[in-house]
């Protein structure tokens, strides 16, 4: 089992998180139960997170925020968290998704409604493609 007193909170932003989530648990003067009563979670469930053996989601994040009050701190932590999980060679994949308005299928084939007809077919279509 990790101790939290020997995680070091600039090895990777789950490590930060999670000693900010004890830091600002403690100056609350919670125990890790109380809180858990709070947002409604188990304490073994904060103390996984604060001990970087789980990582945190959006909806936690969020509920711990309101919780301690923090001004959404935790909210915005858990956005480089998760993009910290994910290997280094998708990262900006990702970046691209959570920019992204919308996801769109192929243009020529949504009005022609091809991709939902044959969808395997649909997967490989495009404009001069004989499946369309």
């Amino acid at each position: 089992m990790v101790n939290i007193r020997d995680l070091d909170p600039s090895a990777s932003p789950l490590d930060y998180y999670g000693s900010e989530l004890r830091r600002l648990r403690e100056a609350a003067g919670l125990k890790q139960a109380q809180l858990g009563d709070i947002i409604f979670c188990t304490a073994s469930l904060i103390g996984q997170i604060e001990t970087a053996r789980k990582v945190p989601t959006r909806d936690f994040s969020e509920r711990v925020d309101a919780a301690l009050g923090t001004g959404g701190t935790f909210s915005r932590l858990v956005g480089l968290v998760l993009r910290s999980q994910l290997p280094h060679w998708f990262q900006p994949y990702a970046e691209m998704e959570a920019k992204a308005a919308y996801i769109s299928t192929c243009g020529w084939c949504w009005a022609r409604q091809c991709c939902t007809r044959r969808s395997a077919a649909g997967a490989l279509c495009g404009p001069n493609s004989p499946t369309c």
